[in-house]
């Protein structure tokens, strides 16, 4: 079972909300709490439970699915900072965006739109710019020394097909701009087209 919901962390999704005894799902390893990004090739961000449960409903076979359980990963961050650890920082679900040596970063990112439709935006100062639900938008990040600090996941070597934010470090730039937010998605980087980039390459770049 599925309900749309709102995560603190991670902002508006599907999520499943309950699992029966013995099920696939259960045998698949699911857990309640999961965030349903992804069914077959079909992303569900932005997607309303209807148009999420439409979805399920009509798929046979085998069914592939791109989850996270953002309550999960905020667990193992805890328990890691109460461990002895090896590095400063906590490990990441998935490898953050590498240091660029630039001082400064332009995103061209979009917000999921509850209605699913894209809506027209007047030209912007990159700086200024907010990321507004189902518009693109292109932001420059000052980042100084730091790093943008986001952990992505997805790409077109992915069933997610796209680059998506899983997260936003409170220690990156990209949180001290406020702007990008988990569940947004990368179009570019500095002129490099992220719509057909592989992950590996999109963690590289």
């Amino acid at each position: 079972m599925i309900i749309e919901g709102k995560h603190a962390e991670v902002g508006q999704g599907i999520f499943i909300s309950d699992i029966q005894e013995g099920s696939a799902a259960e045998q698949a390893g699911l857990i309640v709490g999961d965030m349903i990004l992804a069914v077959n090739k079909d992303t569900l961000l932005g997607s309303n439970y209807d148009a999420a449960a439409a979805l399920l409903k009509k798929t046979e076979g085998v069914v592939s699915l791109v989850v996270c359980n953002p309550n999960k990963a905020k667990a193992e961050e805890k328990a890691a900072d109460g461990a002895p650890a090896r590095s400063p920082t906590p490990q990441p679900p998935k490898e953050p965006e590498k240091p660029r040596l630039t001082g400064k970063s332009v995103v061209h990112a979009i917000s999921p739109s509850t209605s699913g439709k894209l809506a027209e935006e007047p030209p912007a100062d990159p700086a200024t710019a907010p990321v507004n639900p189902g518009r693109e938008s292109t932001i420059e990040i000052n980042k100084d020394k730091m790093g943008l600090g986001l952990s992505i996941v997805g790409g077109s070597d992915t069933l997610l097909g796209v680059i998506i934010i899983h997260e936003v470090y409170p220690d990156g730039a990209a949180a001290k701009d406020g702007r990008l937010k988990p569940g947004d998605q990368i179009l570019e980087v500095n002129s490099e087209d992220f719509r057909s980039i592989t992950h590996s390459k999109a963690l590289a770049a």
